[in-house]
């Protein structure tokens, strides 16, 4: 028999309310019906009032006395709690996976990013100086147009060839198509 159980029966046994049990112990008469509904623990020094002012057996009195935890009884928190514990399981899973993926592709991410943030750092450059490029210039400004042509065409060569040499590092991985 539970401890909860055993705390019921000698209680009414002994033509106790719960309510006088719990003034005696200095508890509410509530947490002695949680105790007796097996919802809450039975305390120690409910243990030692019971077996030292009651006639308890000594089947009884072993239970009550065992390190044993009570049973408590709550079906619908006993399943929420394993579901949950099953979600937490899972997401430690999931976790731990991430973290397996991630020290051992570190060096290889690492360089993924830095190369992904020289591109895009690449990319705000390029516009902002084709931005100053085209305020600078006029249309109507000839003159001027004809002086830095030949700078922006050797500028326009030069990223060419750089564009060609990113390619041809692309061709040989075969991995990116452009």
């Amino acid at each position: 028999m539970e401890k909860g159980k055993l705390v019921k029966k000698y209680r009414l046994k002994n033509k106790l309310t719960q309510k006088e049990l719990g003034n005696l112990l200095g508890i509410s008469s509530k947490y002695v019906s949680n105790i007796e509904n097996l919802r809450k623990p039975v305390p120690k020094k409910m243990i030692v009032f019971l077996v030292d002012n009651f006639t308890i057996s000594k089947e009884d009195t072993q239970t009550l006395e065992s390190n044993k935890n009570n049973k408590l009884i709550n079906t619908k928190k006993e399943k929420s709690l394993s579901k949950r514990e099953m979600e937490l399981n899972q997401k430690e899973k999931e976790i731990l996976a991430t973290y397996d993926f991630i020290r051992e592709n570190h060096f290889i991410l690492s360089k993924v990013a830095h190369i992904n943030r020289l591109l895009i750092e690449l990319n705000n450059s390029m516009e902002k100086y084709i931005a100053e490029i085209e305020l600078s210039l006029f249309e109507d400004d000839v003159e001027l147009i004809k002086k830095v042509s030949p700078a922006i065409k050797t500028t326009l060569k030069r990223v060419s060839e750089k564009k060609n040499r990113l390619e041809s590092l692309i061709a040989k991985s075969k991995t990116i198509e452009i």
